[in-house]
């Protein structure tokens, strides 16, 4: 079956925020109503008539006219084909991302649910489709890649691909040719038999690390060549409890796999590592550690216990992690999409300034924790089934606006009025989402 790869450009804000506004007869114009979908009707005589306050987008115009002096033009002639695009491609596409080929150009990296590897350029041609074969095996994996992430390790300007595989290994791909450069498979120090799960960059004075983990508890360090730099086991610093009377076998309190890696910038020579831990998949959010990379031990929260985190607020297990920038004070912000039913999906935030956490629930008066969007609130309370909300925040020509991909949704929300939203249906669901920020298209 063939599916579809689709990105967005800057003009989505123009279907969101171009607003109208309703003149009732004999009325003068006054301030456009922002934010709505009202369209202005002219009223009789010439104390009213059309009115905008997005002349980027409309224009008024004395063409075409049914009745009266003037009509509205939506001014989209010119760039309507680039607004949304879809690239077919030969395979069910599980997770996408972008991966920079110099300072001005991106390629799209998608994966399969067989593990496979593409780079497809911005014309929609497959440039590369890689199958994964680890060193010493002859048969591709044929298994999915959980995780996905692009950094450029060697300083030449060019993003190299980091692929966390089911198969308990971590490769690296070449995003001009998708040439496998080096796995993990033969590097001793690393079980192999667990699904490698999750996996990011971080810098350290300047020097990128690459941080990995699987289902066996640890956490892991590579140097930017693939080669092993240590291991750190979560029994060693973990506090996360399992949920009520559920502690099996398979089910151990302090100890915990990584069930999403990312980096926290803090300048641009370095980053801390933002891991989010957890030990049950099925009952709990989990558990937010923040790590100096390469350090033993997560950062000491103030006024908590040693080797504390901060129990993660999202309802339900965590189902997709990103950092942004806060629109309100460009500060680190993360986003997290739960896993649940729709009727108690959402997504949800988490303050990482751990520099000036008071305990591990607030920073001084604040909580640590907070609500993006509640999904029940949106129109979703007679929905069934999991689905998991991907919130990132894009750039348009109108401004920044949250977008929300849930299911065969779309959910668009007003940085600083998070209660004003517009919700858009499609007939076709969503797997994955990510922003190009060298292109900063929507993918």
């Amino acid at each position: 079956m063939k599916k579809t790869i689709c990105f967005l450009s800057g003009l989505l804000a123009g279907f969101w925020v171009c607003a109208q506004e309703i003149v009732p007869p004999n009325t003068s114009v006054s301030s456009p109503v922002n934010n709505t979908f009202y369209y202005g009707f002219e009223a009789s005589g010439s104390t009213a008539k059309w009115s905008t306050n997005q002349s980027s987008v409309w224009s008024i115009s004395t063409d075409k006219k049914a009745r009266g002096s003037q009509s509205l033009q939506l001014k989209i002639e010119n760039n309507s084909s680039n607004a949304i695009q879809s690239f077919v491609t030969p395979y069910t596409i599980s997770k996408v991302r972008s991966a920079a080929i110099s300072n001005t150009e991106s390629m799209i990296i998608a994966s399969s649910y067989e593990g496979r590897v593409l780079g497809i350029n911005y014309t929609g041609a497959i440039v590369w489709d890689t199958a994964l074969i680890a060193s010493g095996d002859t048969e591709p994996s044929l298994t999915a890649n959980n995780d996905l992430f692009c950094a450029d390790l060697n300083n030449d300007g060019i993003e190299e691909i980091l692929a966390a595989n089911a198969d308990g290994v971590l490769y690296c791909l070449d995003a001009r040719t998708g040439t496998l450069l080096w796995d993990t498979k033969g590097i001793s120090q690393i079980n192999n038999v667990t699904p490698m799960y999750a996996v990011c960059v971080v810098k350290k004075q300047g020097t990128p690390y690459i941080a990995c983990g699987n289902y066996d508890n640890s956490l892991y360090y590579l140097n930017a060549n693939g080669t092993f730099n240590k291991e750190i086991e979560s029994s060693t610093y973990s506090r996360l409890r399992v949920f009520g009377s559920f502690e099996r076998t398979f089910f151990k309190s302090n100890v915990h796999m990584a069930n999403f890696l990312r980096p926290i910038p803090v300048d641009v020579d370095n980053d801390r590592l933002g891991m989010v831990a957890r030990n049950n998949h099925m009952q709990t959010s989990g558990m937010f550690y923040q790590f100096e990379p390469l350090e033993n031990l997560p950062i000491q929260i103030n006024g908590a216990r040693a080797n504390d985190g901060v129990g993660i607020v999202a309802k339900a297990p965590v189902g997709d992690m990103r950092v942004v920038k806060n629109p309100v004070d460009n500060k680190n912000l993360i986003i997290f999409g739960n896993s649940a039913q729709s009727i108690n999906s959402g997504s949800f935030t988490l303050n990482p300034d751990i520099d000036n956490y008071t305990s591990a629930t607030n920073i001084g008066t604040e909580t640590i924790n907070g609500t993006l969007i509640d999904i029940r609130g949106v129109g979703y309370a007679d929905a069934f089934g999991y689905r998991v909300p991907q919130t990132e925040l894009v750039n348009t020509t109108s401004g920044q606006i949250y977008v929300t991909f849930f299911g065969s949704d779309a959910i668009i929300q007003d940085p600083t009025n998070l209660s004003n939203y517009r919700r858009i249906q499609s007939t076709y669901s969503y797997n994955d989402m990510w922003k190009d920020t060298v292109t900063d298209r929507v993918l």
